[in-house]
């Protein structure tokens, strides 16, 4: 059995234990159970049983919802996080309806939080709106991926002037998806100058972590090829897409 295998099975058995003692204490051990579930789902996500993985986050939600009723300045944060991973294990199944509505309600709780918390919050909400960008992509809400996006990428700013070594990766992939967006819309100029930023972000980031921050570079120059092109800037799309393949190709373990 394998190390994923093993902690698995731990996971498993940590679930069991926890229904056995919320069973008679919910309102003491409830919160603990949702927060195993939510382990639960990420690691059966991570052994590629997405409908368990999905199963075990909605029962972690449906668990949070009236603790963070109740409480919420105790359980809000919580139950958003639980919130975002459900969005992404719906998503994951396809029921890309349902994705949407979870991270909304997730973004929803966030403004709540950044109006009670601004200097902890507008992190966590950044993530939820770089989430809802992609739900509203994957539907076909160019307008509203776009905005949601340019909000994510506006606070990430903010933070990142503070914690920059921690929080330019996050600000990197954040344009790299504005890149994206600002491309399916033909704003094409807007569209190259974000992809050309996310690459600037990644490379010192590639240079000192390369086994994190390769594959993320190379992403980052393969939608500056795009973008390049769009604008017929032809020799330097075949720069930048020639540097990624070389990443990718060092990224592929010899045979």
């Amino acid at each position: 059995m394998g190390l994923r295998e093993d902690a698995l099975v731990a996971i498993e058995e940590s679930v069991v234990l926890c229904r056995r003692i919320a069973k008679d204490r919910p309102a003491a051990f409830g919160s603990g159970l949702a927060v195993t579930l939510s382990d639960l789902s990420n690691m059966l996500s991570d052994v590629g049983q997405r409908e368990g993985a999905l199963a075990a986050i909605q029962e972690s939600v449906t668990l949070y919802r009236p603790l963070a009723e109740s409480r919420p300045a105790a359980f809000n944060q919580e139950f958003t996080r639980a919130l975002n991973i459900l969005s992404v294990r719906l998503a994951q199944v396809e029921r890309h309806e349902e994705a949407l509505a979870a991270i909304q309600e997730s973004v929803a709780l966030h403004r709540k939080l950044v109006d009670d918390f601004p200097v902890t919050s507008k992190y966590p909400l950044a993530l939820s709106l770089n989430s809802l960008s992609n739900r509203l992509s994957q539907l076909g809400h160019a307008e509203g991926a776009l905005a949601a996006i340019r909000e994510c990428v506006m606070l990430l700013r903010q933070v990142a002037e503070d914690r920059p070594a921690a929080l330019n990766p996050q600000l990197a992939s954040a344009l790299k998806n504005l890149s994206i967006c600002l491309s399916a819309l033909d704003y094409r100029e807007d569209a190259l100058e974000a992809a050309k930023e996310a690459v600037e972000l990644n490379r010192p980031l590639a240079k000192d972590i390369p086994a994190v921050f390769k594959s993320r570079l190379a992403s980052s120059l393969e939608q500056l090829s795009i973008s390049l092109r769009d604008l017929n800037q032809e020799e330097a799309a075949v720069m930048a897409e020639q540097e990624a393949n070389a990443l990718n190709l060092s990224e592929t373990p010899s045979a």
